[in-house]
């Protein structure tokens, strides 16, 4: 063999391998373009979970604020208005005369407390 043989066959092997490497970047390429892909899908299911999140938290905030005007106002006029209807032995017109004025009162300030409440924390709220 001559050396002009050995440099054609040690050329032909350089470009096998640069052949075998250029396959090996766009395998790489195509690689790194999922990678982006998965990255974009990733960050859009971030973008939901902190929207859901979000609606959570809103939704949490909106609960409290139930419970409270039922442990607050309702819970305790239905109490009220029960408790006034176990004493139906006492004479009608005197309960009825009685009673109702008392629990329309004690209903409207019942009823008051939850709205002070209420805009106490709009109040607070807003002073954020």
């Amino acid at each position: 063999m001559n050396s002009e043989n050995l440099i054609q066959q040690i050329y032909d092997e350089m470009q096998e391998v640069k052949r075998q490497q250029e396959g090996i970047y766009k395998r790489l390429g195509d690689m790194d373009g999922c990678f982006n892909s998965m990255d974009k899908r990733l960050n859009e299911m971030d973008r939901r979970l902190d929207e859901i999140e979000g609606h959570t938290l809103e939704n949490s905030d909106e609960l409290k604020s139930i419970n409270i005007c039922l442990e607050n106002e309702i819970w305790p006029s239905i109490k009220r208005v029960a408790e006034g209807h176990l004493d139906l032995s006492r004479n009608l017109k005197e309960a009825l005369k009685t009673d109702q004025e008392k629990e329309t009162i004690i209903l409207r300030i019942n009823y008051l407390e939850g709205e002070l409440g209420r805009i106490k924390a709009k109040l607070a709220s807003a002073g954020r």
